[in-house]
């Protein structure tokens, strides 16, 4: 093939910018939170509106920069719908990013090969009466967002190990092969009990919920097997505190339009009854890890829809995740407002039966009562 190019321009890039701006700006501040607080490195101090309503925030970078996306830290008066604008020259605005969806405390903003000279907020809408706050905001350069597996990992850096895959924090991942044989599309069961859909695709990871405890595979010690000690059904199981958990996947049908099935055992090994929660849930995740490649790039498998309905998740139009025992919840989130892990750790599902993610990374479960 060829390409033409016409009008080609070279500009110099201007040399780098302290890392601190020259001024931070706000449509309104209460007495001693200026807009500058917001952007002085420290989370401990926080800038404020001095009044409730639509607000916002902008800070001037100096000079054109090459950016890579945004750390937001809210206050306590978060907003849940805003928009980022860039401006190349400090005067013209565009958006580049709408949140619909925030749920507060820390927003990690992918917002990859991006320019600006500065950065503004426009806080449009929250939960509360309260003027907005901002705790701080960092400007991230490229490697933040080069690809969505770094991204995904910065995500991962800052919450609990067990919330994402091992691979995100760089430690190997193993898996087992499950496909019907002379099947081209097989499924990957990881060392970690979570099931890879196909090629490529996402993943179902299993959790536990123990009265207030989140019990993932950080928590357990996990030994593997195959059925019958040497077929091709392989298992993992948890054993963590006197409970266990045994994931099982198989592949039947006829290659090509094959099914991959998985059974989960719960078990209670101690002496008193308890009530625990199973939740089986749909990441934007392969099993395969990002330094393999199998045919595709491993890592991350975008979910930009994702929808629980009749008793089963349909995942981007077609992907279908059936449970053959009912439900007792499910739910989906956008990224925007938390991956399904951080609803975990509350005890809680999503509560959205329907969701879209222009980012890729929504996230799902479903939920099941054991006594």
């Amino acid at each position: 093939g060829w390409i033409e190019v016409a009008g080609l321009e070279l500009v110099e890039l201007p040399p780098e910018t302290p890392a601190r701006p020259a001024s931070a700006t706000a449509s309104s501040s209460a007495p001693g939170r200026e807009a500058r607080i917001a952007f002085d490195g420290d989370a401990a101090t926080s800038w404020r509106a001095s009044k409730a309503g639509p607000a916002e925030w902008a800070v001037d970078l100096g000079a054109l920069q090459e950016l890579g996306g945004l750390v937001v830290d809210f206050g306590p008066a978060h907003a849940t719908r805003y928009a980022v604008d860039f401006s190349e020259d400090g005067g013209s605005w565009r958006t580049a990013r709408e949140v619909t969806a925030g749920n507060g405390g820390r927003d990690l903003l992918a917002l990859p090969e991006s320019e600006a000279r500065a950065v503004r907020l426009r806080l449009l809408e929250g939960p509360g009466s309260g003027p907005f706050e901002l705790r701080e905001v960092e400007v991230k350069p490229l490697a933040f967002a080069a690809t969505p597996n770094a991204f995904v990992a910065e995500a991962a850096r800052e919450a609990p190990r067990g919330a994402f895959p091992r691979y995100l924090a760089n430690e190997q991942s193993y898996w087992a092969v499950v496909g019907v044989d002379a099947d081209p599309d097989e499924g990957l069961l990881s060392e970690d009990g979570a099931l890879e859909a196909g090629a490529g695709l996402f993943s179902v990871e299993p959790f536990l919920l123990d009265g207030g405890r989140l019990v993932t595979w950080a928590d357990a010690t996990t030994r593997h097997a195959l059925a019958d000690g040497d077929l091709p059904i392989p298992s993992a199981t948890w054993e963590t505190k006197g409970l266990s958990l045994e994931t099982t996947a198989l592949a039947a049908g006829l290659p090509g339009s094959s099914a991959l099935l998985a059974r989960y055992r719960v078990g209670n090994r101690t002496a008193s009854p308890r009530k625990v929660r199973l939740v089986l849930a749909i990441r934007p995740f392969q099993v395969n890890p990002p330094w393999q490649f199998l045919g595709t790039p491993g890592g991350v498998s975008e979910i930009r829809s994702l929808a629980f309905e009749g008793g089963r998740a349909v995942v981007n139009g077609k992907g279908r995740v059936v449970p053959l025992v009912a439900p007792a919840a499910s739910g989906a989130t956008p990224f925007d407002a938390g991956d399904v892990s951080d609803f975990l750790r509350s005890g809680s599902l999503p509560r959205e039966a329907r969701v879209s993610d222009p980012a890729g990374l929504a996230s799902g479960a479903f939920a099941f009562d054991l006594d």
